[in-house]
């Protein structure tokens, strides 16, 4: 069931202050994404296109450079040597992704997304 139920959470920062303000004002979706059917998100009608739109065309990119980073901390846990190199080689592959998708943060801009997946 891991994956399957989750929540996409729309908050100015990863504050803790910013998280609780938009679990209160109802700035996130409910998202069902069940193997083999239609992934549906619930909640207000706006965030849903736009989370629907995140996981169509944000998330993979996401996921795989996570997976990536997370079989290499697996490899290196296991004592393969290389893999801190690797690791290292990778650091900050997502926040680039995200300012190549996003355009740079501009003080003000845009909400990030905090997903819970």
């Amino acid at each position: 069931m891991f994956g399957w139920y989750y929540t996409i959470l729309f908050a100015p920062s990863t504050a803790l202050a910013d998280i609780i303000e938009s679990v209160r004002s109802f700035h996130s979706v409910a998202v069902e994404a069940m193997p083999g059917q239609n992934v549906r998100a619930y909640g207000p009608f706006r965030l849903v296109k736009y989370a629907l739109f995140l996981i169509r065309e944000v998330f993979p990119a996401h996921d795989e450079l996570c997976a990536d980073e997370g079989l290499l901390m697996l490899e290196h846990v296991a004592g393969n040597r290389k893999a801190a190199g690797e690791l290292a080689r990778l650091k900050g592959t997502v926040p680039a992704l995200m300012r190549r998708l996003w355009g740079g943060e501009k003080q003000g801009s845009s909400k990030k997304v905090i997903g819970n997946r």
